[in-house]
């Protein structure tokens, strides 16, 4: 393995600053290299930096010594809001003062956004990795960058910076801590609706934040009745307290009934309720990736996005795309007249075919596919 930053003294390298504050999903696929930073330097002070919808995923780790939360998006919006803003700028001015406390040697910034410089910069850290030349000339921030690896996907694409580093490790090496606790409460609140532990449970995730990304809600309420009587499985609909229209949508279509969990889940439940089931059919969103890192049975529908880049990673996964001339578009909104060609392409027959077969190979013991 060569070490391409051999001018860094990773000797004098006593606290390092992991910088991802991202989506569900980019904090997933950090976490390979979260141990495989470990691995390398198991008597170091790593501390991570993530945004606080994600800190669910990271929280618990028995590889990172401390979590720096930050708020930026709820910041954004009570900075606009005088009633709010004087209390914003006060957490704001605090999560800036605990960074620069942390006397960082080392901040890796995975993230290659403005957003992720700033963190950078203001961590004060001697020295400053990451990738070049990357979007927002983020890269400005860096003290020692390796070029950006664009074939590569994310998990492998993160790993390969710490093996600049002298760090590998397994690119399966996910884990995402839950409670007891939370895990009983999972299993009590599916319990009071009806819902026993030993029968079969089908999670259909219908949302996502990009509109492109969407498949039909009548499709996955046709879905869930097939799913329903051919495994005997319950349906369950999950996602935020926003998508509640939705996934009531869905129930309100289906002739079996199904458990709509929209905005009932913290995250650290999303993770327990998925450890608990049989198959998750999903489009491409942040539970996909929780669920393939489980290794949870799942078959993904993707669409404007690139499962070779951003891709369920794990042996349990079946991912179901189109061959259409405009994809992979990476676009939030439809750029041709037949609106999600992509998606709508994709039928229900064939996403059960997969679904089956997939929930046939966990049955079965095999994790090929």
């Amino acid at each position: 393995m060569g070490i391409v930053l051999r001018d860094i003294d990773l000797n004098e390298v006593r606290r390092i600053l992991l910088i991802k504050p991202s989506s569900i999903g980019d904090v997933v696929h950090t976490l390979p290299t979260l141990a495989a930073l470990r691995k390398r330097f198991p008597d170091r002070y790593i501390t991570w930096v993530v945004e606080r919808e994600a800190a669910g995923i990271v929280q618990g780790h028995p590889d990172v010594d401390q979590i720096l939360v930050s708020g930026r998006k709820g910041w954004q919006r009570a900075l606009k809001d005088p009633r709010n803003a004087t209390k914003a700028v006060q957490e704001l001015l605090a999560f800036v003062r605990e960074l620069r406390a942390g006397s960082y040697d080392l901040a890796i910034d995975l993230q290659g956004l403005f957003k992720s410089a700033i963190l950078t910069l203001l961590s004060g850290a001697r020295y400053r990795v990451g990738f070049a030349p990357v979007r927002e000339m983020a890269h400005r921030a860096l003290t020692h960058s390796v070029p950006y690896p664009h074939a590569l996907h994310a998990v492998e694409r993160y790993l390969s910076l710490a093996r600049c580093l002298g760090a590998d490790g397994d690119p399966h090496a996910f884990f995402i801590a839950t409670s007891l606790e939370d895990e009983t409460r999972v299993r009590r609140f599916l319990s009071q609706s009806g819902i026993s532990t030993d029968e079969p449970k089908v999670v259909l995730h219908s949302s996502a934040r990009w509109g492109t990304k969407l498949w039909e809600e009548e499709r996955f309420g046709r879905l869930g009745d097939l799913l329903a009587e051919k495994l005997g499985a319950r349906i369950l609909l999950t996602g935020s307290e926003a998508d509640g229209p939705i996934t009531a949508r869905i129930a309100a279509s289906m002739r079996h009934r199904a458990l709509n969990l929209a905005g009932k889940l913290t995250l650290k439940g999303l993770v327990a309720l998925l450890k608990q089931t049989s198959l998750l059919v999903t489009v491409d969103s942040g539970p996909m990736h929780i669920a393939a890192a489980l290794g949870t049975p799942l078959v993904a529908l993707f669409g404007p996005t690139d499962p070779r880049w951003t891709g369920p990673y794990g042996p349990n996964c079946t991912v179901l795309q189109k061959t259409i001339p405009c994809r992979p578009c990476l676009k939030r909104r439809c750029q041709i007249a037949e609106e999600r060609l992509c998606m709508r392409s994709i039928d229900v027959e064939e996403v059960l075919e997969a679904a089956l077969f997939r929930y046939g190979q966990h049955l079965g013991g095999s994790d090929d596919g």
